[in-house]
């Protein structure tokens, strides 16, 4: 049987010279606020973790996992999304997690 729901890492490349170090949390901030109002309605963020060049958030979709990789090509709420990130400095890629099986 085909999974129904999709885990998905995006990996940000951060620029950190658009940034103080002291406004990392907020940029953080920013970023999930970024990918919840871009992709709220299909993706719901489990988790993130920052460092110093890069941030890894943890995504949920309820789409399985060849949907999702079709809707990250081409989806143009995923597109607007890809371009919000840049605009705020990050160099996104996502990854859909292949269940072992």
């Amino acid at each position: 049987m085909a999974s129904t729901e999709s885990r998905i890492t995006l990996t940000l490349s951060l620029d950190p010279f658009d940034w103080r170090a002291d406004d990392k949390a907020r940029w953080a901030q920013s970023l999930i606020e970024a990918v919840e109002v871009g992709a709220g309605r299909l993706l719901s963020v489990d988790g993130y973790e920052l460092r110093d060049t890069s941030m890894f958030i943890r995504l949920r979709a309820n789409e399985p996992p060849g949907r999702m990789r079709k809707l990250l090509r081409e989806g143009e709420a995923l597109i607007r999304l890809r371009a919000r990130l840049a605009d705020l400095g990050a160099r996104p890629e996502f990854s859909v997690e292949v269940e072992p099986g």
